[in-house]
């Protein structure tokens, strides 16, 4: 096991080092100055089962400096040491007392008393099986899922790893454990977006995932929460489709969003409070293909278009146009001539022109969606004849099409800005003159006029 020593003082260093050799052989020590050296390590050398943190640390507040470790690395045992004086001023309150992970120690150093605070702290670190999470494998032994894809359950079958380093992983979430949304939240704000699992598991995980999706489309939801169990499905469907690739689950789970979002909006029969209320919290492809899918329904419904085919052509257009972006903030690039294009390299470029394509290829697996590929290619093309990949202006790209681009371009729009009526208006008033042309014109039209404005 490794334990971290916090602290300016390197005399000090040399002391705590000598107690640990002579006391505690079992336990690598290693030291640093600052906060910022702490996190490297513990993110680098780690993991580290027991922190200490010098209480006169210069530069420095130790109890923040404890919660910032917590926030970022995960829950361990920290012991703040120092003289008495300087433990009351500087440990301020009693959140260490609540915490069953904080101590301290008073100096001077008696041996006697140093064991019994290492050896409480200690057996957390055993009860928790923290030193036997962290496994050395291969990177291509584990498959990535969006650490979004929890909220579905409340324990799983498997083990959920963090990415510490291509070849060290250490344990989350253990398997057969129950575990909140709390956790998953905590896990998020310390900026993990993704978690790990064996890649024997990891296909297991995903057909239960879009088991539970398909459990909940059935279900008479109220609005929003079918919403929020539509934006799990294309979520769960893209990782399949990425990773994995077509079956017909996952043609079942695009079947059952498509209807279920048809259903939902002529219920509901008002685009623009379907829009005010969507739960557009990450802008991520899964929320961005709901969005998306449901103005297409409105186009459609002005358009006079009620035949299935039309729908489910836009439905799974939306849901894996851009599913083999490699990366996902590239969605903001609404062009190749986006100006923060450059900041990539001539690889990811071609990745990026190409990835209509790719995605199109795709589109041609799921039985009942035929023509959908072409919808899917033109998806960057805009009016002008100025997108990609073709460059066709707006006489050459059929209606069906122009309907997506339209709506695929809104929300683009709509993910940089403020999700309220203003920037709907703002959104629809900038696209009025360039989409007033050629086959655009009659979507256009209906759109806005499903606005409202």
């Amino acid at each position: 096991m490794k334990s971290l020593y916090i602290s300016n003082d390197k005399e000090e260093w040399e002391l705590v080092q000598k107690i640990f050799k002579s006391h505690f052989s079992k336990i690598e020590l290693m030291c640093v100055s600052s906060g910022t050296d702490a996190l490297d390590f513990i993110s680098y050398e780690g993991p580290f089962g027991l922190i200490f943190i010098d209480a006169a640390i210069k530069n420095e507040e130790p109890l923040e400096l404890a919660e910032n470790i917590i926030d970022n690395c995960g829950e361990r045992p920290i012991i703040f040491v120092g003289d008495e004086n300087t433990l009351k001023t500087r440990i301020k309150g009693d959140a260490y007392l609540e915490s069953e992970v904080m101590d301290i120690f008073e100096k001077p150093f008696d041996i006697v008393r140093f064991k019994e605070t290492v050896d409480k702290s200690m057996n957390w670190v055993k009860n928790e099986e923290f030193e036997q999470a962290l496994i050395e494998v291969e990177r291509n032994d584990f498959m990535p899922i969006k650490i979004r894809n929890l909220y579905l359950f409340e324990q799983i079958p498997f083990d959920c790893y963090i990415e510490l380093t291509r070849t060290k992983f250490i344990k989350a979430i253990g398997k057969d454990v129950n575990y909140s949304q709390s956790a998953i939240q905590d896990l998020a704000r310390r900026n993990i977006k993704l978690l790990y699992l064996k890649k024997d598991e990891h296909l297991k995980f995903l057909e239960s995932s879009i088991k539970k999706v398909l459990s909940n489309l059935g279900r008479d939801l109220p609005s929003q929460k079918m919403i929020e169990s539509q934006i799990s499905g294309a979520l769960v469907l893209q990782q399949f489709v990425k990773e994995i690739g077509v079956n017909e689950q996952v043609i079942e789970l695009a079947d059952n969003i498509i209807s279920t979002v048809h259903e939902n909006f002529m219920e509901k029969a008002n685009i623009t409070d379907l829009i005010l209320n969507f739960p557009f919290v990450h802008r991520d492809l899964a929320e961005r293909s709901i969005i998306t899918i449901y103005l297409c329904e409105a186009m459609c419904k002005g358009l006079g278009w009620s035949s299935d085919l039309s729908r489910k052509k836009l439905g799974l257009a939306s849901l894996v146009h851009d599913a083999h972006l490699e990366q996902e903030e590239m969605l903001r690039l609404t062009s190749f001539d986006h100006p923060d294009m450059e900041l990539y390299s001539e690889e990811e470029q071609l990745k990026y022109r190409e990835h209509p394509a790719k995605a199109a290829k795709v589109a041609n697996f799921f039985s009942g969606y035929s023509d959908t590929e072409f919808i899917i290619e033109q998806h960057h093309e805009l009016p002008d004849g100025s997108g990609f990949p073709s460059g066709l202006n707006s006489s050459r790209i059929t209606t069906v099409s122009c309907v997506f681009i339209i709506a695929h371009y809104f929300v683009n729009q709509l993910s940089a800005s403020k999700i309220n009526a203003s920037s709907v208006s703002r959104i629809i008033n900038e696209m009025k003159a360039p989409f007033n042309v050629g086959n655009f014109k009659d979507p256009m039209m209906y759109l806005i006029k499903a606005f409202k404005l």
